[in-house]
């Protein structure tokens, strides 16, 4: 594991746990490297809290001018995360007073169970609407009152809002195996309709999360895609880490197996426990829904945090002008996502199978008839 790494997740959970670790000697240059590392997977904020609580280390002291600039990309993520929950209060009481029912996601979700929640990055306000009227009728009202509208895909609509970003999700999360989407789209029904709404208080405005397993149950899911299409996300990993040490008790572990069980998750799980381990540093009593792997060797991983270069996104296909052959438009990024896919398929491989063909189809929708 290289020294940029190392010092990274170290610096990483002294942020997140306040708990602080000894800090290798490190060049002015890979001080730096590592703040291009720690924005790739949206830690900039939790990796500078660190960094401020091992100042009296001596190895842990940068320079003037790279202290500034981490310091100075931290308080901007921070103000950041500022304006989205100033702006989430006003936008969930205008929501729920049209009987819409929004229900918060993504990292302002997460970010409650930070100890400081402005660390957790975030860049946009994300709201699930678990029934179908209900989620077109939120969508019409984003047509009326927001600017740069537009249907991200057929699951997600995005808009601005007196300049804040704001999503409209019609589904907890999509996945790509259809099965799999089905099943959690029961799964979701059944705990909207049979389990009591979880609240947070947000400026005097009651706003409504997902139940905590189903929360957790989304995080995971959210990791499996990330393992499978661009490798581990260190900001979705250090989201799940810091749930289940502080909000591990209300969670039901039984229900969350059950879960897991259906949406046939079992070995990506295990994956994630080892990962919560052994890169965030958590117990083995921590992460239930793992049985401790002695054996596990987490090297790969972690060596392959800072490749996160290649996505579908990168290589898609294409028809040449006058040619009727397709070609592939970076088919080095082409290939190393095949291979990373592959390299993970055994952890999920219904899933995996999907994302991949689900890639390959959406390289082929831009070829021209």
């Amino acid at each position: 594991m290289h020294i940029i790494t190392r010092n990274l997740l170290r610096l990483l959970r002294t942020g997140l746990f306040l708990q602080e670790e000894t800090i290798e000697p490190m060049s002015a240059w890979k001080w730096q490297r590592m703040g291009q590392y720690a924005a790739m997977h949206d830690v900039t904020s939790l990796v500078y809290r660190g960094m401020a609580m091992s100042r009296s280390q001596f190895f842990a002291n940068t320079t003037d001018t790279i202290d500034q600039q981490w310091r100075q990309r931290a308080q901007m993520l921070r103000d950041r995360q500022a304006q989205l929950w100033k702006a989430l209060a006003p936008l969930t009481a205008d929501l729920t007073a049209l009987q819409l029912r929004p229900v918060l996601l993504g990292p302002l979700a997460m970010s409650l169970a930070y100890e400081m929640r402005a660390d957790r990055q975030a860049t946009a306000i994300d709201l699930f609407f678990p029934y179908e009227t209900k989620a077109h009728k939120a969508e019409q009202w984003a047509w009326e009152h927001g600017t740069d509208t537009a249907m991200a895909d057929h699951n997600t609509m995005t808009y601005t809002l007196n300049g804040i970003a704001v999503r409209h999700h019609r589904q907890l999360l999509p996945l790509s195996n259809a099965l799999h989407a089905r099943t959690l789209a029961a799964i979701v029904g059944d705990e909207f309709r049979e389990s009591r709404p979880t609240f947070a208080d947000i400026d005097n405005q009651r706003v409504e999360l997902p139940q905590p397993t189903l929360l957790l149950l989304r995080q995971m899911l959210a990791v499996a895609e990330d393992v499978l299409s661009n490798g581990v996300h260190l900001g979705r990993l250090a989201d799940i880490a810091v749930f289940l040490r502080r909000e591990g008790h209300r969670v039901d572990f039984v229900k969350l197996q059950q879960w897991t069980e259906r949406l046939r998750l079992g070995p990506m799980a295990q994956l994630q426990g080892n990962l919560l381990c052994s890169l965030l540093g958590l117990s083995a009593d921590e992460v239930p829904f793992m049985d401790a792997d002695a054996a596990f060797d987490p090297t790969p991983f972690a060596d392959a945090l800072f490749d996160r270069k290649g996505s579908s996104a990168e290589w898609q296909l294409r028809q040449a002008t006058g040619d009727v052959f397709v070609s592939a438009v970076g088919s080095k990024a082409m290939l190393r996502q095949v291979r990373h896919s592959a390299r993970h398929m055994r952890y999920y491989p219904t899933e995996g199978l999907a994302v991949l063909t689900a890639a390959f189809a959406h390289s082929l929708s831009d070829i021209e008839e």
